[in-house]
């Protein structure tokens, strides 16, 4: 697999220049997690939670994947709340992770004298 689960991705910021519990910012990955590869803590720390694979592996989450977009929303802890979005293009990088193959176990030939 190309990246194993908990690695830091990374840091998204926003600012907010309320005081108080209107300068509070939470932030949610709103858009392009939909196999849940991706979490964002509460500062705003991108993190992978599972495998990313970009060969063409059927079992896979993320089979032939080279880019993945994540809508990120932060929002303020005012009220009414405002937030605001940012698009984060990821690329998957693929490594040698597969090794040569044969086609069969066993190949048999003849050769003449």
């Amino acid at each position: 697999a190309e990246g194993a689960s908990n690695r830091y991705v990374t840091k998204i910021t926003a600012t907010d220049t309320d005081e108080g519990e209107g300068g509070v910012i939470t932030y949610l990955i709103k858009e392009g997690n939909s196999s849940d590869l991706f979490d964002i803590n509460s500062d705003g720390v991108i993190t992978l939670i599972k495998e990313l694979d970009r060969d063409d592996d059927p079992a896979s989450d993320t089979p032939g994947v080279s880019e993945i977009t994540l809508e990120i929303v932060a929002t303020d802890g005012g009220l009414p709340s405002r937030s605001s979005s940012v698009l984060l293009k990821i690329a998957v990088d693929d490594i040698n992770d597969k090794a040569a193959e044969f086609s069969k176990t066993l190949y048999v030939v003849e050769v003449p004298e």
